[in-house]
């Protein structure tokens, strides 16, 4: 018999929680200063060239102005520069400072090891099939895709 769909959600939204929470319990009982949060915004910021407020706010999933506040408080803690676009004077350029790649740093290897230590029981094939099926439902997700479907069932 199939899982339902409640079931899945269920268990899904369940099994993001439990894994951000012992990512964050991770950092803490390390002594790392970065939330779980904080260590994405700033992984975005170093790997993404030119990364503006809009980038951060489009790989957090989040509105531009909690992305604007967020980075508002790490370039407050000196974790991150803004720097104005030398092309679009509107625009602010974001970089992580020395101190901020010194958080990152360690804060990416206590991430990597917690996360090695969630996925060891699945197989590579789990992993694989695993990925596929959250790639499809991120991609089922997509504001573009509920249009569509709900075009088509009106017609």
């Amino acid at each position: 018999m199939a899982t339902n769909t409640s079931s899945l959600f269920t268990a899904l939204v369940g099994a993001e929680l439990r894994v951000w929470n012992s990512l964050e319990a991770a950092l803490t009982e390390a002594g790392n200063p970065l939330s779980l949060g904080r260590f994405l915004v700033l992984r975005t910021v170093r790997d993404t060239r030119a990364c503006r407020i809009q980038e951060v706010a489009e790989s957090q999933g989040i509105t531009l102005g909690a992305a604007s506040r967020l980075v508002d408080r790490l370039h407050r803690d000196g974790l991150l520069h803004r720097t104005p676009c030398e092309h679009d004077r509107r625009a602010i350029i974001l970089t992580v400072t020395d101190a901020g790649i010194d958080h990152l740093a360690s804060a990416e290897t206590i991430v990597t090891a917690e996360q090695e230590r969630l996925f060891a029981p699945l197989s590579p094939n789990q992993r694989d099939s695993f990925a596929r099926a959250l790639t499809l439902i991120a991609e089922a997700s997509n504001p573009a895709r509920r249009v569509t479907s709900a075009r088509r069932g009106r017609a």
